[in-house]
């Protein structure tokens, strides 16, 4: 059998070769491979922080909504007044109000204001309180209608032959907000 020889040079190089094997497996179970088992959770982290920025500039806009719909609300000192613009508009569309009654009822930093009005008038006057309660501005619901046909005992005076329940609903501010 022939005898081989490793001259210096080749042990030298095998020597290098296996250090730097030895080197890249290291690296790669040190440094590379809990990188790469950490990656799902990284993406789903960058996931998350998306949708987190998302849901702020959503929440940011709700804010915004909420404050340009508030300035149209009405604030809880001018209720007197939302009320006199109601009986107004009924005497305009020859509706006699009998009754008023407003209900107030807190909500948060909100007031709930229920009013219960009774009167007397004609199907068409009512028609045309109620377009003009709806144009009125502020934002007044009207939640039920409750009509009762009731002739007078004149048969002369059927402009107000039905008697009218009517409520409505509308959200007023408590506080309202001071500009600096």
């Amino acid at each position: 059998m022939p005898k081989t020889s490793i001259t210096e040079q080749q042990k030298e190089w095998a020597i290098k070769i296996s250090a730097g094997v030895a080197t890249l497996v290291l690296c790669y179970a040190m440094m590379i491979n809990p990188v790469l088992a950490n990656f799902p959770f990284l993406i789903q982290g960058i996931r998350n922080s998306q949708q987190r920025i998302q849901l702020y500039h959503d929440i940011r806009d709700l804010k915004q909504n909420l404050e340009n719909s508030e300035s149209f609300m009405p604030a809880l000192t001018e209720r007197s007044q939302l009320l006199g613009k109601i009986t107004d508009v009924a005497s305009r569309n020859k509706i006699r109000v009998q009754t008023l009654t407003p209900r107030t009822e807190a909500e948060g930093s909100y007031v709930r204001l229920r009013v219960e009005m009774d009167g007397q008038g004609s199907f068409l006057s009512l028609i045309k309180f109620l377009q003009s309660i709806e144009k009125m501005g502020a934002s007044v619901k009207v939640k039920d209608v409750s009509v009762l046909w009731k002739p007078a005992p004149d048969s002369k005076d059927r402009a107000y032959s039905l008697q009218l329940q009517i409520a409505f609903e509308t959200f007023l501010k408590q506080r309202v907000k001071k500009n600096v």
